[in-house]
């Protein structure tokens, strides 16, 4: 996690692929020279939101700190107007984050999703790209994922409902229809033989 803007610097100028994870005071940084890092150097960042988010919201449960916690909100604080601004600048985000922890479960993922559209108030399309095509990017896999094309692999997700206008359907399981990978449905309401 980067605490300051020299740090952020740093960061940014040692990083060859990928800003790292959660970092608060970015958008000071952003108005000074190691923001042409970010956006003309084309580095995709992965600000890691939704675990700050969760661990405010369930932390405390668990036995975290009042200090703790309040460092967790000033980094999402500081990260979510920093999401905005770099895509507004025309930089890329990621989707993906810290999971694994007893407020931050394996097998959560969409919660993010529904989190950087309702709490970040990016729109449901912007996130599904940063979720699908410029992970693929990130990755260095663009030519074979991230995207539905001819010659590209791709899973398939059918839902029941308009994830453009409610992306929070995507964290219900009940409402996959299919889950299509390979040409063969593997999943969803629609499967043979349910792999959950």
């Amino acid at each position: 996690m980067i605490k300051s803007t020299a740090r952020f610097s740093t960061g940014l100028i040692e990083s060859s692929d990928v800003v790292p994870q959660s970092w608060d005071k970015v958008s000071v940084a952003i108005h000074q020279k190691p923001w042409h890092f970010v956006q003309e150097g084309n580095v995709p960042c992965v600000p890691a939101l939704y675990f700050e988010y969760a661990s405010i919201e369930h932390g405390p449960k668990y036995g975290m700190s009042k200090s703790v916690i309040d460092g967790h909100k000033e980094t999402l604080e500081a990260g979510a107007e920093s999401a905005r601004m770099i895509l507004l600048a025309g930089g890329r985000l990621g989707m993906g984050g810290d999971y694994g922890f007893a407020w931050n479960p394996h097998g959560d993922y969409a919660r993010e999703l529904t989190f950087f559209v309702n709490y970040v108030g990016l729109n449901s399309h912007t996130v599904l790209q940063c979720a699908t095509r410029t992970g693929a990017e990130i990755m260095g896999l663009e030519n074979e994922i991230g995207t539905v094309e001819v010659g590209k692999l791709a899973d398939i997700l059918i839902v029941d409902g308009d994830v453009l206008k409610d992306i929070s359907i995507l964290e219900n399981k009940s409402n996959f229809i299919a889950v299509i990978q390979g040409g063969l449905i593997k999943a969803g309401r629609l499967a043979v033989n349910k792999v959950w």
